[in-house]
């Protein structure tokens, strides 16, 4: 019972002593706060400030909204050393800053005030770099603060807030000093404890802008240095499975797509096994990578069970034969069968009921190239016991990897695979290369606003990014510009492919802000010289069209360029449309040019026809030039990716109000004209279904084409 008595008397006296000094230090605080809603001086104001920064507990909800409201609308006048603890107290308190952006918001755009609180917030992350690593630290015992805190720093809050004050490329590389800072001042225990929650903010600044986060936190940092790869391996190693998962599609593997080369193939596969690759990466996600090497490299790190995964997957597509990925389906399939581990692999395939119902289906199929890989298959999976002549081959890489564990030359990365060898051309020719490009304006629309040629698709998403901050770029000069460079890059759609997403984007999105004449007719062509040379880019496209909010000459603009990408990858010449033909990335060489190899000037001299009398017949068909090419029919093999949505859409109701009649006339007439290039793609006859029921939907509504 004493015992009691002296425990109960103890804890109420604590109780008495903790609440006695917690007021008298409120009263302290209240007194410092009141100094500064009397119209202090200068040095009341650094008094003060230095007394809130020198106390081990942060500032208070209360002193946070006072200094908001007393001391930022002065910040430009405040002494150097003021400013600095200033900063100082907002980079250490996460709830300092999350009241400062939304107070920053909430002021009305006219009001002068507005720009001082925004150059506060530029001020704070361009010169605290801890930020991220202090809110992340306050962040450990709360979800609903860290989400916060995710959602302030890499969602939008606080860039929209400043955002008239830089551009997202800026604000990107900001961000990535104060990881930088973050990871070098870190523990790798603590980094381990917080991986996964890392690979989240990591993710979700993907968000902000996917191509441009890419180039800033793959190339320019985790893909640049030996020891900023370790702290990707560790943050990837402690991410949950959903997360590695959203890391590899979103951030590592764009970056390698576009950058594996059979130069850095060896990078590549130490890079994706170092990362343990092989035990999460989805199956699905393999099939829409683009570079063959990077391909392989995948193929080859797959655990066991992966590949059996895998291999299941490609199977049943093999035998439901879909135009637009079987070439890359079977491409895979051979690299598989030719790199894996299990020796009796052929042999359980072989004899597996579904993949010779599959090979049967598949000879029996009117695309000649289906048959022909059907067989080049069979021959593997048979180890050549099945006997058919054809010269017909499916290429790998075929690559030469060795599993020890051998330096990354993260250097040999960041080359692209559309640059030439270092041999092709040196540093002084770049701009000689490039005078084969005759710009028909006047103006420099090769040149951005610090007069350096834009030769690169990256430059070209950087400019399109820092176009509503930078008055003196000109919108169609970078759109003509961009139908160049996508032009001159025909020959490498992986990079195309890479950059695509932002560029779309940002050209789709785009506004005539200063009445530039040809300005619809300029989006047009860049959007239809990508969908041309990237044509799977059309779902990234039919996205932007259906979820982004669009004015009516956007969505106007969007669609023809629908139906005009699709003539031309069907083989149709439209005038209106601008295809320069460029040599690139270098001119041919001599005894390479096409003029060579005509027949026509194969031109036998008298002195050789006429002194062994011989008489030369010639074909009619032999004097007409190989150079005009064919119509080819790319559109077959992505007629389904453009029409199915358009049509479906249609199916499911559109209403754009007072435009709506104008709209849906466009809006059918691109999808007929979408529908008769389709023709003759193996499912016409379901496509002609749909056709119809969209007609008798329209005539209800009294819409002409």
């Amino acid at each position: 019972m004493k015992k009691a008595g002296i425990k109960s008397y103890n804890n109420l006296r604590n109780t008495v002593f903790y609440t006695w000094r917690d007021t008298l230090e409120g009263q302290m605080v209240n007194a410092d706060i009141e100094l500064l809603k009397n119209n202090p001086n200068a040095s009341v104001f650094h008094t003060v400030l230095k007394s809130l920064n020198k106390r081990d507990e942060l500032v208070s909800l209360v002193e946070i909204l006072t200094i908001i409201k007393t001391v930022v609308p002065i910040y430009p006048s405040l002494g150097q050393e003021s400013r600095r603890i200033l900063l100082s107290l907002i980079s250490k308190n996460f709830s300092f800053i999350a009241q400062l952006v939304s107070f920053t918001s909430s002021l009305p755009e006219k009001q002068a005030e507005k720009r001082i609180y925004k150059s506060l917030i530029v001020d704070l992350i361009a010169e605290n770099r801890e930020c991220l690593l202090n809110y992340l630290n306050q962040c450990v015992g709360s979800k609903i603060l860290y989400n916060d805190m995710k959602a302030l720093l890499f969602g939008s809050k606080l860039f929209n807030s400043i955002s008239t004050e830089m551009d997202i490329i800026d604000y990107l590389r900001l961000l990535r000093e104060h990881w930088r800072y973050l990871l070098t001042n870190i523990s790798d225990d603590d980094m381990i404890q917080c991986g996964n929650r890392l690979g989240e903010l990591l993710i979700t600044m993907l968000t902000l802008h996917p191509v441009i986060t890419r180039v800033i936190m793959a190339e320019e940092f985790f893909l640049a240095t030996s020891e900023s790869f370790k702290l990707l391996r560790i943050i990837v190693a402690n991410s949950t499975l959903l997360n590695r998962q959203k890391l590899l599609k979103n951030l590592i593997y764009p970056y390698l797509d576009v950058h594996a080369t059979r130069q850095n193939c060896q990078s590549v596969y130490s890079i994706l096994k170092e990362l343990a690759v092989g035990d999460f990466v989805a199956e699905s996600y393999i099939l829409s990578l683009n570079s063959a090497v990077l391909l392989e490299c995948t193929v080859r790190i797959l655990s066991p069970s992966s590949s059996a995964r895998l291999l299941r997957l490609l199977l049943e597509m093999f035998a439901k034969v879909d135009t637009a990925s079987d070439e890359k389906v079977c491409q895979i399939l051979v690299m598989i069968f030719k790199n894996s581990s299990n020796s009796d692999l052929k042999n359980q395939t072989g004899t597996d009921a579904k993949f010779l119902d599959g090979v049967t289906a598949r000879l029996m199929h009117k695309d000649h190239i289906v048959r022909e890989r059907t067989m080049f298959l069979a021959k593997v999976v048979s180890n050549g016991g099945v006997k058919y002549d054809s010269d017909f081959v499916i290429e790998i890489p075929d690559l030469k990897l060795s599993d020890e564990h051998l330096p990354i030359d993260f250097g040999g990365l960041s080359t692209s695979i559309s640059d030439p060898p270092s041999t092709s051309r040196s540093p002084n020719q770049l701009s000689i290369n490039n005078s084969f490009s005759v710009d028909s304006d006047d103006d420099d629309s090769d040149y951005d606003e610090n007069g350096r040629e834009i030769v690169f698709l990256k430059d070209l998403v950087l400019d399109f990014a820092s176009l509503r901050n930078n008055k003196r770029i000109s919108p169609v000069s970078l759109l003509k510009l961009t139908v160049k460079l996508i032009r001159q890059k025909k020959d490498f759609p992986s990079e195309v492919s890479y950059y695509s997403t932002g560029l779309l984007s940002s050209i789709a999105c785009l506004n005539n802000d200063l009445d530039e004449p040809h300005f619809e007719q300029t989006r047009i062509n860049a959007l239809v010289s990508i969908l041309v040379v990237t044509p799977d880019k059309i779902t990234e496209l039919l996205r932007i069209f259906f979820t982004s909010e669009l004015s009516l000459q956007q969505k106007m603009s969007i669609l023809s360029s629908f139906g005009l990408s699709a003539r031309e990858l069907r083989g149709f010449d439209d005038k209106s449309i601008a295809k320069p033909q460029y040599d690139f990335p270098t001119n041919r060489l001599p005894w390479d040019k096409p003029e060579s190899a005509s027949i026509d000037d194969h031109k036998l001299t008298h002195d050789q026809d006429l002194s062994m009398q011989k008489v030369v017949w010639k074909s009619k068909k032999l004097t007409k030039s190989y150079r005009k090419e064919p119509m080819q029919n790319r559109f077959r093999r992505y007629a389904g990716l453009f029409f199915y949505p358009l049509a479906q859409a249609w199916l499911d109701g559109i209403n754009l109000g007072t435009f709506d009649e104008l709209f849906k006339s466009h809006y059918l007439m691109t999808l007929n004209i979408i529908y008769r290039c389709a023709d003759p793609v193996h499912d016409y006859n379901n496509m002609t279904e749909f056709m119809n029921e969209v007609l008798a939907g329209a005539t209800q509504q009294g819409i002409k084409i």
